[in-house]
């Protein structure tokens, strides 16, 4: 399940619609019942999907290499070398 950004065209409002990327996408604001919680009520608007930028989120260690991690790896390198450090 993924979360999509649409927006109204009649009412300019956006919101987010947790779906699959199976399911077809939404036409009509009435139809949607998620992401109006607090707001009034949905007009009859047409809504279109907005394109945005993918919230990834990796977990789990092994995703990153940081600048750390490269000295520790030298490091260990050159203590396999017989090379102490300076």
């Amino acid at each position: 399940m993924a979360f999509y950004q649409y927006q109204c065209d009649q009412c300019g409002r956006t919101f987010e619609v947790r779906q699959s990327i199976k399911d077809p996408k939404f036409t009509n604001h009435y139809d949607v019942t998620e992401g109006h919680e607090g707001l009034e009520e949905p007009c009859h608007g047409t809504i279109h999907r907005l394109i945005g930028n993918p919230q990834i989120i990796f977990k789990g260690t092994g995703w990153t290499v940081s600048k750390k991690d490269q000295f520790d790896k030298m490091n260990g390198r050159l203590d396999d070398m017989g090379i102490e450090e300076a």
